[in-house]
């Protein structure tokens, strides 16, 4: 009770100081003391690199621990992209980037260090996703576009959303981790559908999501998908972006294919189209026209994994 009261607290700090200018700083030093009790907690003393094997049980234990850790500081960064404004998103934008402040890159990628970036990825999707739920695009793109602070630079690029997909792509290639779960041996993308699963109770009662979370969380996906090709598409890798739940349905349903409705939309209002008004794709809807096009090549060469 004495936790719930305590995150009943911060929220409605939040709330308060999104709702006045004047509180700007307040809203960032509360970010800021919440970050530094995540790092704290997630450094390497905790949870360390070097333990040999894997097992269900560890990976099944650090997710959890890292959900638990990273849950307050997750909630406030929400109601950030949700209710914010542009003299808001300082404190949003020091949330993404310094989170990943700890995560310096292992070659190859070892199991444990990929999965240290875990509570990169939940505060990525979640207020990704709470940005999309209100239409604010100015902070989806903040949040998209957010650089990573590492002491060595990933491959020359700074941008949060490359940086994270890499290791999420070696957890899902190393036996396949999310599939092994229990309950998700069934699933074609298991990592997809437990972001879904673990975050919509947490974003319904937030922000009352329902009925529409499941569209807004696909859009996300849609979104992060193409900002990474677009990013990679710079350096001529074109096509590659992470798959989500959106890849099965673009496979085998007509009418609810997030893919295909992101790129209507996006051909419909071309320029003025929210994401592209806010920035991404550098604003211009020929540059979302290639990243699109290939990508969506990309899926349906592949749709028969499906």
């Amino acid at each position: 009770m004495a936790e719930e009261t305590e995150l009943s607290i911060k929220i409605t700090q939040t709330k308060e100081y999104l709702s006045d200018t004047r509180c700007t700083i307040k809203l960032e030093e509360l970010v800021k003391l919440e970050l530094q009790n995540v790092l704290s907690k997630t450094s390497e003393d905790n949870f360390s690199i070097q333990r040999p094997g894997y097992s269900v049980e560890e990976f099944t234990r650090r997710l959890e621990e890292y959900e638990l850790i990273v849950a307050d500081l997750l909630r406030i960064s929400c109601c950030i992209a949700h209710w914010g404004k542009p003299e808001h998103l300082h404190a949003l934008k020091r949330a993404l980037e310094h989170i990943t402040v700890q995560q310096l890159p292992a070659k190859p990628i070892e199991l444990w260090q990929a999965l240290r970036w875990y509570p990169a990825v939940l505060l990525l999707y979640s207020t990704g996703i709470s940005a999309i739920a209100h239409e604010k695009y100015d902070n989806l793109a903040a949040i998209l576009l957010a650089k990573v602070r590492s002491l060595q630079p990933h491959k020359g690029r700074d941008a949060l959303t490359p940086a994270i997909g890499e290791p999420i792509e070696e957890l899902c290639r190393v036996a396949d981790l999310f599939k092994n779960l229990p309950g998700r041996k069934k699933d074609l993308v298991p990592r997809s559908e437990y972001l879904f699963e673990k975050l919509k109770p947490m974003l319904d009662d937030l922000l009352s999501l329902e009925p529409y979370y499941e569209l807004y969380f696909d859009q996300f996906e849609v979104l992060l998908a193409l900002v990474y090709a677009d990013v990679l598409g710079r350096e001529g890798l074109l096509g590659r972006g992470p798959v989500g739940r959106f890849g099965y349905k673009y496979a085998h349903y007509r009418d609810i294919n997030p893919l295909k409705n992101i790129i209507a939309e996006a051909g419909k209002y071309k320029e003025s189209w929210g994401p592209l008004a806010a920035g991404l794709f550098g604003g211009s809807y020929s540059r979302f026209e290639q990243i699109s096009s290939e990508y969506e090549k990309v899926i349906a060469r592949h749709s028969e994994v499906f």
